[in-house]
């Protein structure tokens, strides 16, 4: 089994993951489920630093997360993460979150591709992964598209270096906390969430809301040429 590609590992979460309504906020997931990429990208020999050498980048184009559970602070939960297999550009990725009595609470699917670090344009580079995949989709659908007809304006939020991440353009867990602060809420049952143009120090991103006929809430953020910045759609409790 040496050879499949699966990696687990330990993992708890902390009081500021939380609400004060003890919800877990999506920024928290995302921390986890990209920390854990980030480690088994590193022992799969394509991490940061393995990439960097032709001057490439690993860029999370979307995510989608659904709760089966309750995350609680302060207990360990087992955390487990595979690639599948590249289609074109994109490198889809499965993660799943369980309790120690191996209770399925959250799954998750993302989709990543790279970039060249310098002119910030997509790489259709077919890596290849020395090993087995599990072919173990966490939804049976797909990372659905968002769509929107006429969100109204909901705030702004302008970048600053906190932002940051170590590629030098706004971490995606940021554009989480900027979806629940719109919100106003973290009680999600499912989370869905676009990343389609980078924003760095200065920019403005201007918020939009509009809430879709089946309940879900949909936030949009867009830079003041109204190019879209992300795209985020939430389902509840």
């Amino acid at each position: 089994m040496d050879n499949v590609l699966l990696l687990k590992e330990k993992t708890a979460f902390r009081n500021k993951d939380f609400d004060e309504n003890g919800n877990v906020r999506a920024s928290a997931l995302l921390r986890h489920f990209e920390q854990i990429a980030t480690d088994h990208a590193e022992l799969m020999g394509i991490g940061h630093d393995d990439l960097m050498k032709k001057n490439w980048i690993w860029v999370l184009s979307k995510l989608r997360f659904r709760m089966h559970g309750k995350i609680r602070a302060g207990e360990l939960y087992d955390i487990a993460t595979y690639p599948s297999m590249g289609r074109g550009a994109a490198y889809p990725r499965g993660y799943y979150i369980c309790d120690e009595d191996e209770n399925l609470i959250v799954s998750a699917m993302s989709q990543w591709c790279i970039v060249d670090f310098e002119t910030r344009k997509l790489v259709r580079s077919a890596l290849e992964f020395s090993g087995e995949y599990i072919d173990i989709p966490a939804f049976e659908e797909k990372i659905e598209k968002i769509k929107y007809s006429d969100p109204q304006a909901a705030g702004a939020h302008t970048v600053t270096e906190e932002d940051l991440d170590i590629n030098c353009h706004v971490n995606n867990c940021r554009y989480a906390d900027m979806t629940s602060e719109i919100l106003d809420r973290n009680d999600f049952q499912s989370f869905t969430i676009n990343f389609l143009k980078e924003t760095v120090v200065g920019d403005r991103i201007d918020m939009f809301m509009e809430r879709a006929e089946d309940g879900s809430d949909i936030v949009v953020g867009m830079l003041e040429d109204e190019s879209v910045v992300f795209q985020a759609k939430v389902t509840y409790l």
